[in-house]
């Protein structure tokens, strides 16, 4: 959770918003927020690749 917080803690609040409650195809279509809450790893995949260069 904390590498979480940290990667998005620049982008603003509405930003962080949309991102946690728009549906991910790397994650079965659900939303990242749905990830988290079932402490599912592959949501800092998907965090990592919206950083960096889109390979997590």
């Amino acid at each position: 959770m904390a590498e979480f917080v940290r990667s998005l803690a620049f982008e603003g609040p509405w930003v962080t918003l949309d991102f946690l409650l728009a549906p991910a195809t790397v994650l079965a279509s659900r939303m990242p927020l749905q990830a988290l809450q079932a402490e599912d790893r592959e949501v800092l995949r998907l965090v990592r690749a919206r950083e960096g260069d889109g390979f997590g």
